[in-house]
């Protein structure tokens, strides 16, 4: 195995799991996706005329792993103004797990923005979640699983909803992140105004494993993600043996491969290995087999 710089073996197994669990590859659609939010936000900050994202794809491609990174690498900081500390929050983050309302919305917001005792309710009105996204020197406003908000209700409800993004846009000049299923476009286009302020599209999708080259490109990313997880020696990820069973265990989506992989990384530190085994991802499989994309385990040999 090849080796790499530092000693992981001696380090706390707790920090090794988080460091797995951290781990984060830019492949080029995600990196050409980070490189427009900071160029929407820079715009932002100019003054431009504020603009929508939206970033569609189906579950488990890393649509919430790429927002959850970029927030957590915009962390809130202090800045000092007129003799005032003012505490910042340049990225604000919201996931939606079900069905809300854009009054939903507003209340996760307002905590987000305020703390736990932040107005909750029929007392949060627009104006109020304006002025604190202002008063936070706030960036980017980002609805991951947005779909569960532009989907709420009938279509009036719908309207409203939409009206209520324009609004948050419009009178702060943010720019609102929409994520989620292919349903937020057809959403989005329904109204001319949102399509207009929404010029960025981005697709992300499952990796593709046919031709030599999408073989090839499976392969640099499985090594780039080998190069950050917290062991001594590298797993070869990306040998094209072990490339094929990953992705017949993962089917290409990003969800499923880093539940096994966060399972057989946990065994291997356990153990004190010096890297992932094949053993490790075979009785990964067979305790989640439910996360993977296959009936048969592709590792079973190696049980």
């Amino acid at each position: 195995m090849s080796k790499r710089t530092g000693c992981w073996i001696d380090e706390d197994p707790s920090f090794r799991r988080e460091a797995v669990n951290g781990a984060f590859v830019e492949r080029p659609e995600t990196r050409e996706i980070i490189e427009t939010l900071n160029e929407v936000r820079r715009n932002m900050r100019e003054r431009a005329e504020p603009t929508c994202v939206t970033i569609v794809g189906k579950p488990g491609v890393g649509k919430s792993k790429l927002l959850q990174t970029y927030s957590d690498n915009n962390l809130p900081g202090e800045i000092r103004e007129n003799g005032c500390i003012i505490r910042t929050l340049p990225v604000l983050l919201i996931s939606l797990r079900d069905s809300l309302s854009a009054t939903d919305v507003s209340d996760r917001a307002m905590v987000k923005l305020m703390g736990e005792r932040a107005p909750q309710g029929p007392r949060v009105r627009k104006g109020l979640l304006i002025e604190q996204l202002l008063l936070r020197r706030t960036e980017m406003f980002i609805l991951d699983e947005a779909q569960h908000l532009l989907q709420h209700g009938a279509e009036k409800t719908r309207g409203t909803t939409r009206d209520w993004i324009k609004t948050i846009c419009k009178e702060t000049n943010i720019p609102v992140v929409l994520a989620g299923m292919k349903a937020i476009n057809d959403i989005v286009n329904a109204d001319d105004q949102l399509d207009q302020l929404t010029p960025y599209r981005f697709v992300l999708d499952r990796y593709p494993y046919t031709s030599a080259a999408e073989q090839k490109a499976y392969s640099k990313f499985l090594n780039e993600l080998d190069a950050c997880l917290p062991f001594d020696e590298l797993s070869l990820l990306g040998e094209p043996d072990r490339a094929r069973r990953l992705h017949l265990l993962s089917d290409g989506l990003l969800r499923p491969l880093c539940q096994i992989l966060r399972k057989a990384a946990a065994r291997a530190i356990d153990d004190q290995a010096r890297c992932i085994r094949d053993s490790d991802f075979a009785q990964a499989f067979e305790a989640l087999p439910a996360a993977g994309r296959c009936d048969e385990n592709p590792f079973r040999e190696f049980l």
